[in-house]
């Protein structure tokens, strides 16, 4: 009972840190991963062709979903919860293109050989189909590689996210080549290219040399 209070509160807060006592996020969220996969079964499949992405979090706010795949606090269904699922899967050229063609600003960016899908799914051991989990309590973490290639003085590394037809840029950090994004929302994830103002491109490089000069990243 004391665990699933646990899930319940970082559903209920929306903050993962304060319900697990942890002063970093993403300690947070693997904590809360690792009451959930004690709970029920946790299965993480990936496709042939993508790429390696860790996601901690997910199967913890999946268990805070309801029957429509949508967010919700009461996680008293836990008890009927059998399963919960997640795939990243590869996302091809073609469609990889189409994301940042609906982008703002779209006419700026270019390709890069970083774009995957990532989906959940959660079973109830009264249904004998799994239902997709379209949106969560909390945002939880993507970790991926960066694009190699070397970037000209007039761009920078952006990170699209397409859910539900939408697409935006959402934040990031990157240490030792890793990037770390949050998100509540899955869908296709595509690392494109962007020209940018030399203003602007001095401004984000000053600003994340650490980073190697990506724009930062916050959780919540």
């Amino acid at each position: 009972l004391a665990k699933k209070n646990v899930l319940k509160d970082a559903a209920m807060s929306h903050d993962p840190a304060k319900a697990t006592g942890k002063t970093d996020d993403l300690d947070a969220l693997k904590e809360l991963d690792a009451i959930a996969k004690n709970l029920v079964p946790v299965t993480i499949d990936k496709i042939d062709g993508a790429p390696d992405v860790t996601i901690d979090g997910a199967a913890a706010a999946a268990v805070s979903t309801d029957k429509d795949g949508k967010a919700d606090s009461n996680v008293g269904d836990l008890n009927i919860t059998e399963s919960i699922r997640m795939e990243i899967a590869p996302l091809d050229e073609s469609a990889a293109k189409d994301v940042i063609s609906k982008a703002a600003e779209s006419s700026s960016m270019s390709l890069t050989d970083v774009h995957f899908n990532v989906n959940l799914w959660k079973k109830y051991s009264n249904s004998q189909n799994e239902i997709a989990v379209a949106e969560l309590p909390y945002k939880v973490a993507l970790t991926f590689d960066m694009p190699t290639e070397q970037l000209a003085s007039d761009e920078k590394y952006v990170l699209l996210r397409e859910h539900a037809g939408k697409v935006e840029e959402i934040p990031y950090t990157v240490s030792d080549g890793k990037a770390v994004a949050y998100s509540d929302r899955f869908s296709s994830f595509v690392v494109a290219k962007k020209k940018v103002s030399k203003s602007e491109s001095k401004s984000s490089s000053t600003k994340a040399a650490a980073s190697a000069g990506y724009d930062d990243g916050s959780p919540f």
